[in-house]
């Protein structure tokens, strides 16, 4: 499993997490159970999750859900003009997870994962999604990190 794969596999978790408990869901979606009912669903989720996979799968969704509510105040801060729960489910799980991304973890660079981002809105999301998902993650990492994300920065 590629880590683009394994970030769409942790987007679907997270985009559980928003329908309940987020510790609820991301438990049980992280037990091997989990993992197979996923793959029951075919596409990306339907490849065989490695060691260093389900390690990154796991430290992101679990990142996402212990920092949920400082991730939101970003989100909020940083998507001007609309309201969290104006968004749509699939971009809130983006936006979530990038920036949970670009927040605690330091395992790509800041615009791969940027570009991970846009991809998945790109295909979960309306068409409107990539670049509006493109423009708080800029803003984001602008106004946390003073500059734009280039190739290879973490």
């Amino acid at each position: 499993m590629t880590r683009s794969e394994a970030r769409e596999t942790a987007l679907q978790i997270v985009f559980e997490m928003g329908f309940g408990s987020p510790f609820a869901a991301a438990n049980w979606r992280l037990s091997d159970e989990g993992f197979e009912s996923l793959a029951e669903q075919g596409g990306v989720f339907k490849l065989p999750a490695d060691k260093d996979s389900r390690e990154f799968i796991h430290k992101l969704v679990e990142n996402v859900a212990n920092n949920s509510d400082e991730i939101d105040g970003y989100i909020a801060k940083y998507s001007k003009g609309w309201q969290i729960n104006r968004l749509s489910r699939v971009c809130l799980a983006v936006l979530r997870l990038c920036i949970c991304e670009l927040r605690y973890m330091d395992d790509a660079p800041a615009a791969v994962a940027i570009n991970e981002a846009v991809e998945l809105s790109r295909k979960y999301d309306e068409d409107e999604a990539p670049a509006f998902v493109n423009g708080v993650l800029g803003a984001y990492y602008r106004g946390e990190h003073g500059d734009q994300p280039k190739d290879g920065e973490k």
